[in-house]
């Protein structure tokens, strides 16, 4: 015991070093190839925003943090252009999240976008042309939040080269970029391979649920933060992508956690799960397509309580089960889990401070933490958790494979000689008979005078005999149509499908056994 415990300390340990090397590895190389091809200038700190409420009131912010709109109401954001950083034929770009936009230069109309929307426009990613008379004023973005809708907030607004603005989404978010880009390409590529191990039965749908889940994950990430504008160019296609994937991670997640080694009583609780989250996609996907209402955000709420849900009840078995696990997968996958579960508790309640504005951002802290991306170091540390676990737990699958394919040979050959024993031979002559199989010759044969050579010489010189038999046998057996063995002490058996053959074998295996008495 004191043992194990010394295995698992040392096992966490090196799974803990090995992220953490890994992220700084990806890191270093970014920082490498960097961002520096593409010059533009950060405006986050610049903004200024007024928000209209309903009642006439304005509250005036002199930064992006703000309270959080309700229906009805328009955020009013003031961007000021430095004219000693000015940029020839530059571009605007920010972020948006389920909004309807206007972007002013005095009363000239910049760009309008998402106005009279009723279904989710998602992240959206606005690219606004600069006119040249702009630096040194000011432009206007203003948001009007929607129905049914997520708080609206910009985020992320930058000026840089209108020619290479289709770059926005990737500056300063390369690493996420690399890291999901990469697990979507991957996951696409390991569905495959499950296919493929599937024909040799290996640990299929543990994969096939991984690599599903991998890609909800990769696309949902990628949506989240406007990446998908890099590979579709389609905001409806971006959008529904994006909030489908959300609603669809738990499920390939709780599928593959029921076909890990838990209890029945856990298996039963996942496998609830897994159904309920199916159900309640089913039905958002329905309110989303047939009803007017937009079903993806009315019913994110509920999504992230059954998230919720779904969390404390992995945690909870994680709990309940920790002292069980002493396989390495299972080991990395708990510890992995519980640490990723806390990232999930934190996000959620980010995005709960975020849309209702509980605190009103007056603290430094609270400002850092409805910013810090939870999200991206939940789906981190989870993917690369399920990621070593489901390779250590392939690699004991075809270990396993491996020693029972070597235990049933070791079972069905023969010690001393090294050639196929009775238990094989039986096992060909059931086929054949099975088969009906007609025309065949067998053979059966003894070591002549081998008790008296056990007797005079000693048992030693009885197993020489016996192998060069065997030996001899095997030389003249091998690539015949049929099979061999040793059937028991001192008799070998030898069945051949052609007539042939046989004759052949016979007469070479004479000449083999002369050759050795002779010598």
């Amino acid at each position: 015991c004191k043992g194990w415990k010394r295995n698992y300390k040392a096992d966490v340990c090196c799974f803990r070093f090995s992220l953490v090397v890994m992220y700084a590895l990806i890191a270093v190389i970014l920082h490498w190839d960097g961002d520096n091809h593409v010059p533009y200038l950060t405006l986050d700190k610049d903004l200024t925003v007024d928000v209209r409420h309903l009642d006439g009131s304005v509250e005036h912010s002199d930064s992006n943090y703000y309270s959080s709109p309700v229906a009805g109401e328009t955020v009013v954001v003031h961007v000021p252009l430095d004219a000693a950083k000015k940029m020839d034929h530059a571009a605007l770009c920010f972020g948006c999240y389920n909004a309807a936009v206007r972007v002013y230069f005095e009363n000239q109309v910049l760009l309008k976008e998402g106005v009279g929307a009723v279904k989710p426009t998602g992240h959206l990613i606005c690219n606004v042309p600069l006119p040249q008379e702009a630096w040194g004023k000011s432009v206007r973005i203003e948001l009007y939040q929607l129905e049914d809708h997520a708080a609206s907030r910009i985020s992320h607004v930058l000026v840089l080269p209108a020619i290479r603005s289709y770059a926005y989404p990737l500056l300063g978010q390369r690493f996420g970029f690399l890291v999901f880009g990469s697990m979507f390409s991957i996951s696409v590529l390991l569905f495959f391979y499950s296919t493929f191990m599937r024909i040799f039965r290996i640990h299929t749908e543990q994969g096939m649920f991984f690599s599903f889940f991998c890609l909800s994950t990769s696309v949902w990430y990628l949506g989240f933060q406007g990446m998908l504008y890099l590979m579709i160019e389609n905001r409806t296609v971006c959008a529904y992508a994006e909030y489908a994937a959300l609603y669809i991670m738990p499920i390939p997640f709780f599928g593959y956690m029921r076909r890990e080694p838990v209890g029945e009583k856990a298996r039963r609780l996942f496998h609830t799960a897994e159904k309920i989250y199916i159900a309640f996609f089913l039905f958002s996907a329905a309110t989303e397509i047939f009803t007017p209402r937009d079903g993806f955000i009315t019913l994110l709420t509920i999504d992230h309580i059954l998230l919720l849900c779904g969390c404390s009840l992995v945690l909870f078995n994680i709990i309940r089960s920790w002292k069980k696990q002493y396989d390495m997968s299972s080991r990395i996958l708990y510890s992995g889990i519980a640490l990723s579960v806390s990232f999930v508790f934190l996000e959620i309640f980010r995005v709960i401070l975020n849309r209702y504005n509980v605190s009103g951002y007056h603290h430094l802290w609270m400002r850092l933490f409805v910013n810090f991306n939870f999200a991206m170091l939940f789906l981190l540390t989870f993917t690369n958790v399920l990621i070593l676990s489901y390779i250590f737990r392939t690699a004991e699958a075809i270990r396993d494979r491996a020693e029972e394919n070597q235990l049933k040979r070791l079972a069905y050959l023969d010690i001393l000689t090294g050639i196929p024993n009775r238990l094989d031979c039986e096992k060909h002559l059931s086929q054949m008979e099975e088969e009906k199989r007609r025309g065949y010759t067998l053979l059966f044969f003894d070591v002549d005078h081998l008790k008296k050579a056990n007797d005079t010489y000693g048992h030693q010189t009885g197993d020489v005999l016996i192998k060069a038999t065997a030996e001899a046998l095997k030389r003249v057996c091998e690539g015949k149509e049929g099979f061999y063995g040793r059937f028991g002490g001192d008799e070998f058996l030898a069945c051949f499908y052609q007539q042939r053959e046989a004759d052949q074998v016979c007469d070479a295996f004479m000449k083999e056994i002369n050759r050795y008495n002779e010598q």
